[in-house]
């Protein structure tokens, strides 16, 4: 089991997570993106709808967009929530969660598609942390500056302390992207 902890500093945000893999979840890109051939958790079940018309026609499964990747280094580290309990930081509470490498799913011009298969259509807030060096946390300078992209759904952003869930909540269905854009 990984215990990845990392912090998300919109300002005064920290977040601490221990992300693990959640049962019967894939991290993997979608068709027309980037192949990604063993990546950490990129294998989904012959049942598991691959494309988005797939997943639309199947009533499951959800697609990720990330925009705005700087870089190929690294991992992105992904939580989905259903409610405002345990937003944005608490992995247990999170109804989905997974890790991607990036060097394996190489984005192209800064974008990558992910599938939650197993994700039933819904109201959900996402964070995402682009953990460039892979040590599990965000890096900050001596103030407290990212020194790492984070990015929440719906682009939700306080001046002081952590986004609302209000705030960064979407309506997330099958065949429809969730475009979530990291911010340096």
């Amino acid at each position: 089991m990984r215990n990845l902890s990392y912090v998300l500093f919109p300002a005064a945000l920290l977040i601490g997570a221990s992300l693990t893999a959640a049962a019967g979840l894939s991290c993997s890109p979608t068709a027309g993106s980037a192949e990604s051939a063993g990546s950490e958790n990129s294998a989904a079940s012959a049942e598991t709808p691959s494309s988005a018309e797939e997943q639309k026609d199947s009533g499951k499964g959800l697609e990720l967009q990330v925009d705005g990747i700087q870089s190929a280094e690294g991992r992105l580290l992904v939580l989905v929530f259903a409610s405002g309990e345990g937003f944005p930081d608490n992995d247990q509470a999170a109804v989905a969660q997974m890790t991607q490498s990036l060097e394996e799913a190489q984005p192209e011009e800064g974008t990558l598609r992910l599938q939650l298969p197993d994700q039933d259509a819904g109201s959900y807030a996402v964070t995402v942390l682009h953990d460039a060096n892979g040590n599990g946390k965000m890096d900050t300078n001596a103030l407290g500056i990212p020194q790492e992209g984070y990015g929440v759904s719906n682009g939700a952003k306080r001046a002081m302390g952590p986004p609302r869930f209000d705030d960064a909540v979407v309506d997330w269905a099958p065949g429809q992207a969730l475009t979530v854009t990291v911010s340096y």
